[in-house]
């Protein structure tokens, strides 16, 4: 499995691509802002591979503009330069929120085209693979509601060279380093947010490198114990 992360945008929203060289398949989570930035790192990987890359899907943690800016404009150009369809991903209690992105703009000042409607509603639970024929990488849909409506975290699960299974939980804007996602947005609410953490994070894993939507990664056993906000 091959993990490029970097931030992108005015709010500097932590954007991943995830590559499996056996299938040659890759998807990219919380595509926010800098489409081109996305789409270069792509052609990097594949240029260090020496392989052409299918992109399976845009998948997004949630719905807010700096998690989904650079959706349809990178779907539509992989599209026009590869001639190849990208599924978008996310979970069905954000649509609206997706839906609204010219209107989240307006907010920010920032101006936003109508987005590309996403082929993929994600439910709870749901499990999916890079790549239909890899057998090193599984994900999970956790949907953790509180910071929005349809707040979700993928859980990764990979083998390494020694074929231990690492976790790895991509926690959106709910979970931060010695934080948490607010609160004083449209659909969220503390006291579910709260539970989610509690109940379908800290509960559910034994220890798993978090990576939040912003700011450094960190991991489950470390925020259990140190985060100031909700504690184990």
């Amino acid at each position: 499995m091959i993990h490029r992360h970097f931030e992108v945008g005015p709010f500097q929203c932590n954007c991943h691509i995830l590559v499996d060289p056996e299938s040659k398949r890759a998807i990219v989570i919380d595509p926010g802002d800098e489409m081109k930035t996305i789409y270069d790192e792509l052609e990097k990987i594949e240029k260090k591979l020496g392989i052409n890359l299918h992109l399976d899907a845009l998948i997004h943690t949630h719905g807010h503009l700096d998690h989904i800016g650079a959706t349809s404009e990178l779907s539509a150009t992989w599209k026009k330069n590869r001639g190849e369809e990208v599924r978008i991903g996310i979970h069905s209690a954000d649509l609206e929120l997706y839906n609204n992105l010219p209107i989240q703009g307006e907010m920010f000042g920032m101006k936003y085209e109508a987005p590309v409607t996403p082929q993929w509603l994600f439910e709870h639970q749901e499990e999916f693979k890079l790549g239909a024929h890899s057998s090193s990488s599984q994900f999970r849909v956790i949907h953790i509601p509180g910071h929005s409506p349809g707040s979700c975290a993928f859980e990764l699960k990979s083998k390494g060279v020694d074929g231990a299974v690492q976790t790895t939980l991509f926690s959106g804007d709910t979970l931060f380093y010695r934080s948490v996602g607010r609160t004083d947005l449209w659909g969220a609410n503390s006291k579910q947010m709260e539970d989610s953490i509690r109940k379908r994070i800290y509960h559910a894993y034994e220890d798993a490198i978090v990576y939040p939507g912003h700011g450094p990664r960190t991991t489950v056993a470390s925020e259990r114990e140190n985060n100031p906000f909700v504690r184990s």
